[in-house]
């Protein structure tokens, strides 16, 4: 690989070649045959045509590196051992089933070559954020960054690495989640340098996919590793004040776990997922949170108004 080679794309997959061709599609098409770009796949012993994807698009662009793994490695190693293999000076992580849309690849190179000297962290919300109105901004502290960013640090395709960050942090770190290896290393940056950018430009499409399996439960996951695991972690280790803890805390439940809830609950979604025990989590979390209890009162009528519904579609029938 060039020396020149300034971004790695790097994408984790298992099994979801239809999702994977629309990913390298929206990539190859903004691309010339370069080495400027390189794209990494890690396949996780996928058993579709995951392969036979990859090797149309190694014939349209030649810098594109496939490695498939023999066994399942799990999914965050194998979100780690992607961006291992990447050998650009930045490393960026995409979902399988997102699309990058046109002009999304000439920004990242345009700030990765902005701040290839400074290694300001760089961060892709792609327009989320629980902040209202939220631009894209510097920010010069971690909390200053997990305020804007908050939650959607766990999302894959937000995340990127500069390597000479990542080669540092593996060498001496050791993570204590179970599902957010990405978010972690990301985190861990901060200790490398406090100097960051949030990039609310949308340069992702996302492709929903059909009944997709969620093999976690979803809450527990969330509310216990993000937050009571993760979170708690740098709390107590002062990398995180208490106080932006709690402002934390309260974002993951306005602007996650509420909406989520009512979602999975009541109204028809295309997830496959398991919420069992999901109100006894929640409500173990945020017992003695006074928002909590402020919240619950919009849920009775919201309920009835989801019953009143129900009746007058029985009635129709």
């Amino acid at each position: 690989m060039s020396a020149q080679t300034m971004l790695s794309i790097c994408i984790p997959t298992y099994n979801r070649s239809v999702y994977l061709d629309k990913c390298l599609m929206s990539i190859v098409k903004q691309l010339k045959d370069t080495d400027e770009v390189e794209i990494v796949v890690s396949d996780n012993a996928s058993t579709d045509d995951t392969a036979s994807v990859v090797k149309k698009y190694q014939t349209i662009y030649s810098n594109l590196v496939y490695v498939r793994n023999e066994e399942n490695i799990g999914g965050d190693n194998n979100i780690v051992q992607s961006l291992e293999l990447g050998k650009g000076a930045y490393l960026k992580l995409l979902n399988d089933y997102l699309e990058i849309k046109e002009g999304g690849i000439a920004l990242m190179l345009s700030l990765i070559e902005k701040h290839q000297a400074d290694k300001t962290i760089l961060f892709f919300a792609s327009g989320n954020s629980p902040v209202k109105h939220a631009q894209s901004t510097y920010c010069s502290s971690f909390e200053e960054f997990l305020n804007i960013a908050s939650f959607y640090t766990t999302g894959i395709g937000a995340i990127g690495l500069w390597k000479q960050h990542l080669d540092t942090i593996r060498s001496h770190y050791h993570f204590v989640t179970k599902q957010f290896y990405q978010t972690e290393l990301l985190f861990e940056c901060f200790q490398l340098t406090q100097a960051s950018f949030i990039c609310m430009d949308r340069i992702f499409d996302v492709n929903e996919i059909p009944n997709q399996k969620i093999s976690y439960n979803f809450f527990d996951t969330f509310l216990n590793d993000y937050l009571n695991n993760l979170l708690v972690h740098l709390k107590d280790t002062g990398k995180l004040s208490q106080k932006a803890f709690n402002i934390e805390k309260k974002h993951l439940f306005t602007g996650f776990v509420y909406p989520r809830y009512k979602r999975f609950k009541f109204k028809s979604h295309h997830f496959s997922i398991d919420t069992s025990g999901m109100e006894k989590t929640i409500f173990s979390v945020y017992k003695t949170t006074p928002f909590f209890y402020g919240y619950l009162l919009y849920m009775p009528f919201y309920l009835l108004v989801f019953y009143i519904k129900k009746l007058f579609k029985g009635k129709k029938k």
